[in-house]
């Protein structure tokens, strides 16, 4: 082998690392838990990523200074109260979208999507409309109950299905609802 074939190899394989390292806010992939979007980071709480704040592994979160502080509060608030240090960062090497990540102690070695998946996302990948989010913990109709059965069997139990006497009494399933307005625009 060519010694200008290894210096080539290690000279591309260090920007790869220096690119991913700008990726997420200046940590290796490998020691990334998860990192969520910035777009993801808006009044509503992701819960599932507050839940990987609290694994064992997790010494570190790190935020973005580009957020706003009244998006992050909740998260900072909840790190301190699982005693989670955190650090806001900054560097004009930062590139992408991510707002947050929770580091780990250490490497972790099996291949895997880093980037937290927000609940909405998980609906459309589904095939499921995006409204199914909102409408978590509420009553839904006969239709889209179904279509939740066959689609997204893992999330039939946030989900409660409207009878008769809700029909009656008026109640409306909140994704037609939401699904009627979209269509009016």
């Amino acid at each position: 082998m060519d010694i200008f074939d290894i210096k080539e190899k290690t000279k591309i394989n260090f920007q790869k690392t220096q690119s991913e390292k700008n990726l997420y806010l200046g940590e290796f992939k490998e020691n990334v838990i998860s990192a969520l979007r910035k777009q993801d980071i808006d009044e509503n709480i992701q819960y599932r990523f507050l839940e990987l704040m609290k694994e064992k592994n997790a010494k570190l979160l790190k935020i973005s200074r580009e957020l706003e502080m009244k998006k992050i509060k909740k998260y900072i608030e909840y790190a301190e109260k699982i005693n989670l240090n955190y650090r806001l960062v900054d560097g004009i090497f930062y590139t992408g979208d991510i707002g947050m990540v929770i580091v780990s102690q250490t490497p972790i070695e099996e291949e895997r999507d880093v980037i937290f998946k927000n609940e909405n996302e998980m609906y459309k990948e589904k095939k499921l409309s995006p409204f199914y989010w909102e409408a978590e913990g509420k009553k839904i109709c006969n239709f889209h109950y179904k279509q939740l059965e066959k689609k997204f069997k893992e999330k039939e139990n946030k989900f409660k299905k409207m009878g008769i006497l809700d029909k009656i009494l008026g109640y409306k399933c909140p994704i037609c609802e939401k699904e009627k307005r979209k269509g009016d625009m």
